[in-house]
């Protein structure tokens, strides 16, 4: 009788343990995970672009974050486009939806998102690293800042053509049509709604006149359009700029570097002068050597087109008309090389 009751007892207790519900435990993976992908700059900058859920930033190769992971995507290098030229210096292009913007290598946000523009272009004048950035909004309309992105002008020109062609607002500097190298200082041109106006550094008008084509010449404001020129008031800007930061900031990154090697390069003469002082003394100097990282450096390659004539256009010979006396067709009555804009080259960046 006991032995029966044993048995559906352990019979009872199985069944109780086949009706308990069992507990699954499921693991779910962070949406908040940062990746990071490994990555090599056409200039050999190794980065880190780091990316948490849609969001993407950037850190070096040490880990110290140079873009915050907070934009919709994120490159680096240096690129061409068709009116901006060379960027000057590899950058962090940065992307929020359909605006654009940019970070130095050291982290500095130049150009914000917030700034809603669609595009920009660094252009900098090798002789005197006198540079500025030219930012597009939709339109497409064009506008400018200086090199730490602070607005000059406010991006509502327009595209213009003209005799030499799609011109966008831009800095110039005043030349010599008949002798290069003479040239005094840069001013700002841009058109709108038909009129060509020039201004200073800092953004204040210098002239307006309703024209097609606006330029100047040895100080001299030219204005006009295909067979109607004008002479202007001479053109003086006593100063480059009081208001704008027109140096490269790669420029700048250099003269931190030679600040470095002068610090250095004076300790060691330093230490060196106590060695000497302290012969008997068996002192003994070292000497700290700094290396810094290429910089990249604009080289002139002169035009395929005009090469054996710099700047001149091929077709006329500068004469700006054909036999019967009619405008060229290839450079449009202005004389230049079509293909360089009367340049005579470009500008390509090499690493040093």
């Amino acid at each position: 009788m006991v032995l029966v009751l044993g048995m559906f007892g352990i019979k009872g207790s199985a069944q109780i343990k086949k009706r308990t519900p069992v507990k699954k435990t499921t693991t779910i993976k962070s949406a908040n995970k940062t990746s990071k992908e490994r990555q090599v700059g056409s200039d050999g900058y190794i980065w880190f672009k780091q990316r948490k859920g849609n969001l993407y930033g950037a850190t070096d190769i040490e880990g110290n974050t140079i873009v915050p992971i907070k934009y919709s995507n994120i490159t680096y290098g240096t690129n061409y486009s068709k009116h901006f030229g060379y960027r000057t210096d590899p950058v962090f292009t940065v992307y929020n939806g359909d605006f654009v913007g940019f970070y130095s290598k050291d982290g500095k946000n130049i150009i914000s998102t917030d700034s809603h523009y669609i595009a920009y272009g660094i252009n900098v004048e090798e002789k005197n690293h006198f540079g500025y950035i030219l930012v597009c909004k939709n339109g497409p309309l064009y506008g400018i800042c200086d090199l730490q992105g602070k607005e000059i002008l406010p991006a509502i020109y327009p595209e213009h053509r003209n005799l030499s062609g799609c011109n966008v607002c831009e800095v110039k500097v005043h030349s010599d049509p008949y002798d290069n190298s003479k040239s005094g200082q840069f001013y700002i041109k841009a058109f709108k709604d038909g009129w060509g106006t020039i201004f200073d550094l800092d953004g204040n008008e210098l002239f307006s006149k309703s024209c097609e084509s606006i330029l100047v010449y040895s100080d001299k404001i030219v204005y006009g359009d295909y067979d109607d020129w004008h002479d202007g008031p001479a053109l003086t800007i006593s100063k480059q700029s009081s208001k704008y930061d027109y140096t490269s900031y790669r420029y700048i990154h250099q003269s931190k570097s030679s600040t470095l090697s002068s610090l250095s390069s004076s300790s060691s003469s330093s230490s060196s002068s106590s060695s000497n002082n302290n012969s008997g003394n068996k002192t003994t100097t070292v000497v700290v050597e700094h290396h810094r990282d290429p910089v990249p450096v604009q080289d002139w390659v002169p035009c395929s087109v005009c090469g054996h004539n710099p700047g001149v256009c091929q077709t006329c010979v500068g004469n700006k008309t054909n036999y019967r006396g009619d405008p060229c067709i290839s450079c449009r009555g202005t004389g230049k090389c079509h293909f360089c804009n009367g340049q005579g080259g470009r500008y390509q960046i090499v690493y040093r």
